[in-house]
């Protein structure tokens, strides 16, 4: 026996609405299509509510300051959960962002 015989997979227990338990649906906060389509996928609720932050503003000032790409899309990920989760304190919060 491997061990692994008895977990039940992933996609199993979303779609049977145990994979997430909180009692509010998480917030993605992005407009993205792909990003949707992404948590669709996985049975999760949630919520989109795109961040009304000025990206481009907030990249110039990274790259300003020294950081790379990799910095940009961090902190953009992390300033779009913040911006969203001001409006709803109560609930998780995903942010995203990808270099192109």
């Amino acid at each position: 026996m491997d061990g692994f015989s008895d977990m039940t997979a992933p996609e199993v227990l979303a779609s049977e609405g145990l994979f997430w338990l909180a009692p509010k649906p998480l917030i993605l906060a992005s407009k993205s299509r792909g990003r949707r389509l992404v948590l669709e996928q996985t049975g999760i609720p949630f919520e989109a509510s795109p961040a009304e932050i000025d990206e481009r503003g907030l990249e110039r000032t990274i790259l300003g300051q020294g950081g790379g790409a990799d910095a940009v899309v961090s902190e953009l990920a992390r300033a779009k959960a913040l911006a969203v989760s001001a409006l709803s304190p109560d609930c998780f919060v995903l942010g995203a962002d990808q270099a192109a």
